[in-house]
C-alpha cells in the first residue's frame, strides 16, 4: 500500500457568478512511498500549491479521491505538518520556544513536557540558544527553521512545505537545503516539497515530478534522483538531471505562453 496516493484527482473553483469555473487540476494520479523526498515543479499557475493544500486537507478535490495510508484525506490533521514560505507564520508575540510548543499545548501536553519537545526540535534545527528570542529578533533564515521547529513538535507523519525558501538569499537557502537534508534523514519524515529551483529539487529530492503547464494539469513525468554529490552542483551526474528537469519545464512554460498568446 503507498503511503500516500492520489487517484484520478480533479479540482475545479467556482467563481462568481457569470465567470466560468477554473479546473486548476485534473486527472492527477501520484504515489508517494513512505519516507521519501518528493519535490514538485513545474510551471507557474500549473496546480502545485493546490495539490499540495489538497493533501493538507485544505481544500477537498472535486473528483477523485486522495489516501494516506489508506484512509480518505478528508481534511486537515496534526499527521500532516504544512510549513509555508512565508515568514508571518510565526506567532509575533511569542518567543522561538514558545511557537514550537504551541502545538503541544493545545494539545494538552504538560508544560514540563511541551518545553522539553520544544529545546528538543529546536536543538535539531541548530537553535538550540535562541529559544529565548521573538520572531522580531530573528533572520528569515531562523524563522523558517523555528518554523520546521514547530511543525515537528506536533509529531506528524509527513511534512508538506510550500517554497519555504524562495524569500531567502542564495548562501541562507543553501545552507537551510542542507540542514533539511540533515532533519530528513535524522527524522525519517515524508516530505512532499514545492518549489520553482531546479537545483534545489535535485539537491533535496529522492523523486521529482514535473508538472504539465495549467490549468487543467497533472504530473508531466516524474524522475527518481540517485548518485547526486550535493556538494558538486557541476558535476555529470547533477547536470544531467538538470539538463532532464529543465527541458520539461521549458517545454511546459512554452506551451503555457502560447495558450496566453493565443
Amino acid at each position: 500500500m503507498a503511503f500516500v496516493r492520489f487517484d484520478n484527482v480533479s479540482i475545479t473553483f467556482f467563481k462568481q457568478q457569470g465567470l466560468k469555473p477554473f479546473t486548476a487540476v485534473e486527472n492527477f494520479d501520484l504515489t508517494l512511498e513512505e519516507g521519501e523526498f518528493f519535490c514538485l515543479l513545474g510551471p507557474s499557475g500549473c496546480g502545485k500549491t493546490t495539490a499540495l493544500n489538497m493533501l493538507a486537507g485544505f481544500d477537498r478535490p472535486t473528483n477523485g479521491r486522495i489516501t494516506k495510508k489508506g484512509a480518505e484525506v478528508l481534511g486537515p490533521g496534526r499527521d500532516r505538518g504544512v510549513v509555508f514560505q512565508g515568514e508571518d507564520s510565526l506567532y509575533g508575540w511569542l518567543t522561538a520556544a514558545d511557537n514550537v510548543a504551541f502545538g503541544p499545548k493545545l494539545a494538552g501536553v504538560p508544560k514540563v513536557e511541551r518545553e522539553r519537545t520544544a529545546k528538543r526540535y529546536l536543538s535539531l534545527v541548530g537553535l538550540a540558544d535562541h529559544g529565548h528570542k521573538f520572531p522580531h529578533e530573528m533572520s528569515g533564515g531562523m524563522k523558517q527553521r523555528t518554523q520546521i521547529a514547530r511543525v515537528l513538535a506536533n509529531e506528524p507523519d509527513m511534512l508538506l512545505m510550500d517554497e519555504p525558501f524562495a524569500a531567502l538569499d542564495s548562501q541562507t537557502r543553501r545552507v537551510l537545503q542542507g540542514e533539511l537534508v540533515r532533519i530528513w534523514k535524522a527524522t525519517g519524515k515524508t516530505v512532499r516539497f514545492i518549489t520553482h529551483d531546479i537545483e534545489e529539487a535535485i539537491i533535496l529530492g529522492t523523486r521529482i515530478g514535473v508538472m504539465r503547464a495549467g490549468p487543467a494539469s497533472a504530473i508531466k513525468e516524474t524522475i527518481s534522483i540517485e548518485g547526486v554529490d550535493a556538494q558538486d552542483r557541476r558535476g555529470e551526474k547533477f547536470l544531467e538531471y538538470y539538463r532532464i528537469v529543465h527541458d520539461l519545464i521549458e517545454d511546459e512554460v512554452g506551451k503555457s505562453l502560447q495558450g496566453e498568446l493565443a
